[in-house]
């Protein structure tokens, strides 16, 4: 638990260091010149290696992570995949670090740098968030989803990437299309033009505070019993021959025995604290930040998120997988907030949006010692050459 706890600490401590001079920085030199500083400044690049260090070293993380480690030496050591159904970009990518007999380290450390790489290229005009952004990161519980579910988050990386792209309709079509050769990687990213057509639309809503809360609190409730699962009968049948085939007996369960109930414990009722509080300053934040016109749509996207991820809660994973593409970008306004809060001085919010969302993995690191699980400890942090 104390490494857990160093790593977690000192990584969010260090990108948030790189990302705080990265904008100081550039602010100098906006005030010299009125130019920016590059992408690719030795800060980011600095925070790129950094979080691949991480991400190559840990083990154990997760029962997705020890599975693609055991699909990667299989692939390494026996020329082939276990598994036979994967997209084929990520066999391609897979098989070239296996042809170079590359560490398993050296495999995930690419990945880790992809991720946060394509996050990041979202702010490479807006530096001054990358300050909280790694903070939110790394102990708002958003770290393990990007060392398990790999695949689906570099193409959720991809999708936040392209977001601040979306300027025109024209432009977020072309984001579209171009999101769909990330089904070589992860076949979810058939639903991203979807997701990219969803914020165009709700570029023309304007939703008051007292109307964003009651569709997420009814959203919330509705979510505590779904009755609606059987309009879901029909599902199953659409994913034969894709890669979520073997989801298809998870679906039909689902409808035919009924709902799961996740019950609210710590760091769901810090979630649900945390995304109350980002929606009441929603207003103030899109204003402080009216020079940044992205932020609004990651807002729709998170709302969206937001909604969906409570409604589907005692469904099933299945279905919340997709909407995962939603929910990172709750990243985003989450940071937005929080810097927000820390520039108008109130700090009194800032220390309770602070608390509710920058806990959630300590929390769970506890959580992971006192009731561990047979096969999954998922934020426990292990050192990959001290297993």
């Amino acid at each position: 638990m104390v490494l857990s706890f160093l790593v977690y600490t000192l990584t969010a401590i260090l990108l948030a260091a790189l990302g705080w001079h990265c904008s100081r920085r550039e602010q100098r030199l906006l005030d010299a010149t009125g130019k920016q500083l590059p992408f690719l400044c030795w800060e980011i690049v600095t925070v790129i290696v950094a979080f691949a260090a991480v991400a190559g070293l840990r083990y154990k993380t997760g029962y997705d992570h020890l599975f693609y480690l055991y699909q990667y030496i299989h692939l390494r050591d026996h020329t082939g995949f276990s598994r036979s159904n994967y997209e084929v970009g990520f066999q391609w990518i897979s098989q070239l670090f296996a042809f170079l007999k590359a560490h398993a380290c050296i495999y995930f450390a690419f990945w880790g740098a992809l991720q946060v790489g394509m996050f990041y290229f979202a702010f490479r005009n807006k530096k001054s968030i990358l300050v909280w952004i790694p903070l939110v990161i790394m102990l708002g519980g958003f770290f393990i989803n990007f060392m398990n579910t790999i695949r689906q988050v570099v193409v959720e990386c991809a999708f936040v990437a392209m977001v601040p792209l979306c300027t025109t309709r024209k432009r977020t079509a072309m984001c579209g299309i171009v999101a769909l050769c990330f089904t070589l990687i992860h076949f979810t990213a058939i639903f991203v033009p979807f997701f990219y057509l969803a914020m165009w639309l709700m570029r023309g809503v304007k939703l008051s505070r007292r109307t964003l809360y009651i569709v997420y609190v009814a959203c919330v409730v509705l979510g505590l019993y779904p009755f609606w699962l059987t309009a879901f009968t029909g599902v199953a049948s659409l994913l034969a021959g894709t890669s979520y085939e073997r989801y298809i007996p998870l679906i039909n369960d689902m409808v035919a025995n009924g709902y799961r109930f996740v019950p609210w414990g710590p760091n769901h009722l810090l979630v649900v604290v945390s995304q109350l509080i980002m929606l009441w300053f929603y207003t103030q934040v899109k204003e402080h930040f009216s020079d940044f016109a992205p932020m609004r749509d990651f807002f729709s996207l998170a709302f969206l998120g937001m909604c969906l991820s409570n409604l589907l809660i005692n469904t099933s994973h299945f279905m919340l997988r997709p909407i995962e593409y939603l929910t990172l970008c709750l990243i985003v306004p989450i940071a937005f907030t929080l810097k927000y809060l820390y520039d108008t001085r109130r700090y009194v919010w800032l220390a309770a949006l602070a608390l509710c969302t920058l806990t959630i993995t300590y929390i769970a690191v506890i959580k992971a010692v006192l009731i561990p699980t047979a096969v999954n400890l998922p934020f426990l942090y292990n050192c990959y050459f001290w297993r």
